[in-house]
């Protein structure tokens, strides 16, 4: 949300409001100065959003927000998801499942008006609202891997 909200959605804003105003301005002028000035444009445009991106990654990189006169503020993830996944400092491989309704801590979770289906049959090549375990054949590995 930061990067959207704070950057990337404002920038298109501008451009859109200032592409408006310019447009309505140029609108009567032949089309050789239409073309001249959507030329133009593009190119500042173009020029603008790499001058965006470099920015985008030097104030968002390393999931830490650089930017009003501070340096490397985690941004991290939100606790609320971070305790429903059981995120912890262990290194082991934590299994996550389908839950069969939203977490309380989830925040503006609409309910489900519809259900789903879960998973594809493929032997009658149908949606199906069962949940299948497919097993996949083990590859043969070659002689010269093993």
């Amino acid at each position: 949300r930061g990067m959207s909200t704070e950057d990337v959605l404002p920038r298109i804003e501008a451009w859109q409001s200032r592409i408006d105003k310019e447009f309505s301005e140029h609108s009567q002028k032949s089309l050789r100065e239409l073309n001249q000035w959507q030329s133009s444009l593009q190119k500042e445009l173009l020029a603008d959003w790499w001058k965006l991106s470099e920015f985008l990654i030097m104030k968002w990189n390393d999931m830490s927000r650089t930017g009003e006169n501070k340096t490397h503020v985690p941004v991290g993830y939100p606790a609320w998801w971070a305790d429903m996944v059981g995120f912890s400092n262990d290194i082991h491989p934590l299994w996550v499942q389908r839950a069969s309704k939203p977490c309380p801590l989830c925040p503006d979770v609409a309910q489900p008006t519809v259900s789903l289906p879960r998973s594809w049959d493929f032997s009658r090549e149908e949606w199906s609202t069962a949940c299948h375990l497919i097993q996949l054949p083990i590859p043969q590995v070659s002689q010269q891997f093993r």
